[in-house]
């Protein structure tokens, strides 16, 4: 079932700045929207919080970890589906991994090869976010620990060649 829908106005500056975020032909407004959403729940709101209307506190978090020397979250999204093309449409989650790093190993940087708090490499935490957000506009699914393609993966796969 798909998720419902609303329509939202935006300031032309909001538009043009999620336009700038956004891969043609690939991302949709809400695509760009849920993307910045899950960033800032999986790295923390920032390091503070509305208590009122026009007050803020601080909440002790550490802000995100950026660099512009990481590989964008979406150049996983195609070696994703790649790979569980070639794993015959399903798979355990680290030989899907295994998989990706195969295709987007050339492309990596030093910083994405540095661990997070919980010593994993932060292009396979870019590569999980990349499979969550392909899981959320159905082109994946799976029960925890086994990624598989949808039909509808297949067919967006099939769009991009």
């Amino acid at each position: 079932m798909a998720p419902k829908s609303r329509t939202i106005r935006v300031d032309e500056d909001l538009y043009k700045a999620l336009q700038a975020r956004a891969t043609p032909l690939e991302d949709t407004p809400s695509s760009v929207i849920r993307r910045l959403v899950e960033q800032i729940e999986a790295f923390g709101a920032g390091v503070e919080e509305r208590i009122g209307a026009d007050e803020v506190r601080p909440t002790g978090k550490r802000p995100p970890v950026r660099s512009r020397e990481r590989t964008p979250q979406r150049a996983f999204r195609r070696p994703v589906l790649e790979a569980l093309v070639e794993a015959g449409g399903r798979a355990p989650v680290d030989d899907v991994l295994t998989r990706v790093y195969d295709k987007v190993k050339r492309r990596l940087s030093k910083f994405d090869h540095t661990t997070i708090s919980t010593g994993e490499e932060r292009w396979r935490v870019y590569a999980r976010w990349a499979r969550k957000n392909l899981e959320l506009e159905e082109l994946i699914r799976g029960p925890r620990g086994v990624w598989e393609i949808t039909d509808k993966g297949r067919a967006h796969l099939e769009s991009l060649s």
